[in-house]
């Protein structure tokens, strides 16, 4: 928990540092809500999840401003159709190091998943009318939830996650090469 925390302020905090504070929020609200319950790819470490999570909401959080312009309802409707259609083919999406192997409890979440989905898709609706910002990276935010639940989401995470590794063993490597000097 203390890591998560930890990990959503120095998100938030960049993010209003780049001057995407409110985007950010909207998408990390979103995406973190409807990953509750629907599952989606993992890191296999903690830091190199924060890593990817910059990487992946900061430029979302940019996208989100881009994309301001363009938010109409058939946009928010296109987009909550898509979410809508990823939510009852995929979730829930089982954790390697945490399986769901009571049936019971995979369709609970699956029709949890499915009721945040449609609950933050006619907020998105909603907002649009009195904050179109907050709609945009909501929607931003529920249509990267629904890629990490697809296998191009789990490439994705997977890529990164090994960049970093490769990264933290070409130091450790290095680390070790001074040692011995």
């Amino acid at each position: 928990m203390l890591g998560s925390i930890l990990q959503i302020a120095l998100l938030l905090a960049i993010a209003f540092w780049l001057g995407l504070f409110y985007e950010a929020v909207g998408i990390l609200m979103a995406s973190a809500l409807y990953r509750r319950y629907s599952g989606g790819a993992h890191c296999t470490a903690y830091y190199r999840c924060t890593l990817t999570s910059l990487i992946t909401f900061l430029p979302l959080a940019y996208l989100t401003q881009f994309l301001l312009p363009y938010n109409n309802l058939l946009t928010v409707c296109s987009a909550g159709l898509v979410v809508l259609t990823i939510a009852w083919l995929k979730v829930p999406v089982d954790n390697p190091t945490n399986p769901i192997t009571d049936p019971m409890r995979r369709q609970v979440l699956r029709k949890k998943s499915f009721i945040m989905a449609v609950l933050l898709w006619f907020l998105a609706i909603t907002l649009l009318f009195v904050y179109p910002l907050g709609s945009v990276a909501i929607m931003m935010g529920l249509l990267w939830q629904s890629i990490t639940l697809t296998t191009p989401g789990h490439i994705y995470m997977s890529a990164w996650d090994n960049i970093f590794l490769h990264i933290e063993k070409t130091i450790r490597k290095g680390d070790y090469y001074a040692q011995q000097s």
